[in-house]
């Protein structure tokens, strides 16, 4: 089964539906921004407190926060 699905606008934004939690590697290496990931609960619709900043140039792995439906918005940083 598939632990994620992703959506994207390369070096823009990035959706990432995550459907039990668990991890995946997001490919940035030909991208050299900087985003922000933040994350939404599926279950509540609530937007967790736990956000991240990562950089491109490398594989990234994405952590969901915990067990269920997450969505993680990652978006060019300020």
């Amino acid at each position: 089964y598939d632990e994620a699905y992703l959506s994207a606008i390369p070096g823009e934004a990035y959706l990432l539906y995550f459907t039990d939690g668990g991890s995946v590697g997001l490919d940035l290496r030909a991208d050299g921004n900087s985003y922000k990931i933040e994350w939404i609960d599926v279950a509540s619709g609530g937007w967790s407190e736990d956000t991240r900043e990562i950089s491109g140039g490398a594989i990234i792995t994405i952590y969901a926060p915990g067990k269920g439906g997450w969505i993680a918005t990652i978006t060019l940083k300020d």
